[in-house]
């Protein structure tokens, strides 16, 4: 499980087979909770 802070303050909890899309140019504070794995992509809108 891990812990993101966005900015502005907002805490999201992602866990097993959760997904999370980031918008461009977004930041955030990650804290892991639990060992993970990530597998992160990155794409080009048509």
């Amino acid at each position: 499980e891990v812990e993101i802070t966005e900015e502005d303050g907002t805490v999201h909890r992602i866990g097993p087979g959760d997904v999370l899309i980031t918008p461009k140019g977004s930041k955030a504070t990650w804290r892991a909770l639990s060992p993970v794995k990530k597998f992160w992509a990155v794409y080009k809108e048509p």
